[in-house]
């Protein structure tokens, strides 16, 4: 079987039993370069004697079934249309998506790091209360105790009952911003300066039940007044400090 019929370009083609031999009978053609089984198009040998060849069509398209053949190891191997391969889907990481959370979580990250130097911040402090109030947040107010001073006191016994003390309290909010009212601690010593008794008093002990929820505005002065019952011994002396 020297000759086979190309089904794509009707050309004619001359194969060799060793091109044959390889796939099966599947060659390539010279001129379409379509691929196809030559075992099924071939071409009796009477239709070879009646089928002119032109010389130089016969010597390339010889050579080019011989190219096949012989490059078959080099070339990528012959697919043929019946033959079914598996597309392999490369996917490729979303990259800007990626970076997107990255930079997002970095960001959380330093907020959660400087949260404390954040709601410390004074000129932020009606931002964030805006906040609270709007969408009902609980970010964490301003508060510096360090600001927070004494500027009159005095323990004295009750005007009425001798059996209790009355204490009175001047603090200032010398902070440029409001913060919570301080829970007051007063420790009672004797002569010696031993303690003897203590107490802490937070803002619903000296506060009305109108301002419990308000809050220590800037540059402010607050007058308090803390009853209490004597100790077994007697005082001389007392200490204050604040609490949050």
């Amino acid at each position: 079987m020297p000759y086979a019929l190309c089904p794509f370009c009707f050309s004619t083609l001359h194969v060799t039993p060793e091109q044959l031999a390889v796939k099966s009978g599947v060659i390539r053609c010279g001129h379409c370069h379509k691929v196809f089984n030559a075992r099924e198009n071939e071409l009796s040998a009477d239709i070879e004697r009646t089928i002119p060849i032109k010389p130089n069509e016969d010597i390339t398209q010889s050579s080019t079934a011989t190219q096949e053949h012989s490059s078959e190891a080099d070339s990528p191997p012959i697919i043929a249309a019946w033959e079914s391969t598996k597309t392999t889907h490369h996917y490729k990481l979303p990259y800007g998506l990626l970076s997107f959370v990255l930079v997002l979580v970095l960001l959380t990250q330093i907020a959660f790091i400087e949260s404390t130097r954040l709601t410390q911040n004074t000129q932020l402090q009606p931002f964030f209360k805006k906040l609270n109030n709007t969408f009902d947040l609980s970010i964490p107010s301003y508060q510096n105790l360090d600001e927070i001073h004494i500027i009159a006191r005095q323990l004295t016994p009750h005007s009425k009952l001798d059996e209790l003390l009355s204490f009175q309290l001047t603090i200032k909010n010398s902070a440029l911003a409001e913060q919570p009212y301080p829970s007051i601690k007063l420790l009672l010593t004797s002569t010696l300066g031993e303690p003897i008794a203590q107490g802490v008093f937070t803002k619903n002990d000296y506060l009305a039940d109108s301002e419990i929820n308000d809050y220590f505005a800037p540059q402010s002065l607050r007058n308090i007044t803390l009853t209490f019952q004597k100790p077994s011994k007697t005082a001389f002396g007392f200490e204050i400090s604040f609490q949050p």
